[in-house]
């Protein structure tokens, strides 16, 4: 009977040693499950933190979307408003062609008061006292654009001057 007993608490041995395994082998799948399911719940809130962002930045985008558009919206309403004041081609045509009627009348009239030499001696005065004020215009404006010159340089001289100036000082 000692030999039953023997193997019986051989057995018996056995069987508590595979039992431990098999509860080990139990709470690492516990641990493992909860360890994925902690993973999981970190995935899930970092996924939502990254789809609310998205989210804000999708409104935002869209707000600056529209804001756009009303400006371009504002945009084109003003052209349209401005458009309506201009004089159509229509109206031009017509104005253009009473000018040109009204200068052929004045110029017949003035032509039958005065001889055609002396409203061509008229015309050359106007025409050349004309090319003068072009002349002093084009003179100004060569003038300033020469002090805008001179300005500029002494801009960048100063500019240059304070720079040295500031390494100096700080270096």
């Amino acid at each position: 009977m000692n030999e039953i007993e023997s193997m019986q608490a051989l057995f018996n041995a056995k069987f508590d040693a595979l039992h431990n395994e098999i509860e080990a082998l139990r709470l690492l799948k516990q641990h493992d499950i909860a360890s994925i399911q902690a993973r999981f719940q970190d995935n899930r809130a970092a996924l939502e933190a990254v789809l609310a962002t998205a989210q804000e930045n999708y409104r935002r985008t869209d707000a600056a979307t529209e804001k756009r558009f009303d400006a371009v919206n504002e945009f084109r309403a003003h052209l349209r408003d401005q458009q309506a004041t201009f004089i159509s081609r229509r109206e031009l045509t017509a104005l253009l062609s009473s000018l040109q009627r009204d200068v052929t009348q004045n110029e017949d009239t003035i032509g039958l008061c005065i001889g055609r030499s002396e409203v061509m001696s008229l015309m050359d005065r106007a025409d050349l006292r004309l090319k003068n004020m072009e002349q002093a215009g084009a003179n100004l404006s060569g003038k300033m654009w020469a002090f805008g010159a001179v300005i500029t340089v002494l801009n960048i001289a100063v500019t240059l001057w304070l720079g040295v100036n500031a390494l100096h000082l700080h270096g």
